[in-house]
């Protein structure tokens, strides 16, 4: 394990050697969620990827959107590897102390339970104990509130959270409320979003340290988008039409 993170601690310093905003580009490094269509991936750069390029084109700054595993994309922006992160939980610079939140939300994201039995009934963290849970490896919230189950799995990526549901091996994967859609309808899968979410919390984007300049600007700037239509534009082009 810790080869494999050494290898690649190496391979992201030469990437970010001839990309990172100390060399002549000026470029931010930018790392978004790598599950559509709230993150890269699918057709496109998805929600966060397409605001994030709006918002830096009117602050005339270049960016580089790099997709990377969750707790990876973290800890890459504490350690000063990439220049942010477009979208986390609140709070996250009590652990990783080299981020700055930027103030202005991206977005409430709904986190979800997903299942093939309909008579599954989930209103709370709780509920989810006596059933088989999987989860992505990275997802924060789910990894805290989620620690007593009849078994908890957690994989390294969301195809490998759908198939086990479909083929059974758990009976509920937790998930985001558009990428869960997104990912029934791209998989066929004949399972469904249980409703309430069990969370709806604010999302931020994060800045390392270095860029505490930038934050103020970039929190303007998205406020700005939100009240000209800029924003909801975006939302309806990639997130609500997986409704």
């Amino acid at each position: 394990m810790i080869a494999r993170y050494a290898v690649w601690i190496f391979s992201t310093i030469v990437f970010l050697s001839l990309s990172s905003p100390s060399m002549a580009n000026d470029k931010l490094v930018l790392t978004t969620v790598s599950t559509p269509p709230y993150g890269a991936g699918g057709d496109g750069p998805g929600f966060v990827g397409s605001v994030a390029k709006e918002l830096f084109t009117r602050l005339n700054i270049e960016i580089d959107l790099v997709s990377l595993p969750g707790e990876r994309s973290i800890r890459s922006v504490n350690e000063g590897f990439v220049d942010g992160e477009l979208s986390r939980i609140g709070g996250m610079e009590s652990k990783y102390p080299n981020l700055v939140m930027v103030p202005e939300k991206m977005l409430d994201f709904d986190f979800v339970a997903i299942s093939k039995n309909g008579d599954i009934k989930i209103e709370n963290w709780e509920d989810l104990v006596p059933y088989k849970i999987g989860m992505v490896t990275g997802w924060k919230l789910f990894e805290i509130k989620v620690t007593e189950a009849k078994s908890i799995v957690k994989l390294s990526t969301d195809e490998q959270l759908f198939k086990m549901l479909d083929s059974g091996r758990i009976d509920i994967a937790l998930f985001g409320r558009w990428s869960g859609h997104y990912f029934l309808n791209k998989l066929d899968l004949s399972a469904h979003v249980i409703e309430p979410p069990l969370a709806s919390i604010a999302s931020f984007m994060y800045l390392n340290k270095k860029h505490q300049a930038l934050v103020e600007k970039v929190s303007d700037t998205l406020f700005e988008m939100k009240q000209d239509g800029s924003y909801q534009e975006i939302k309806e082009r990639t997130l609500n039409i997986y409704r």
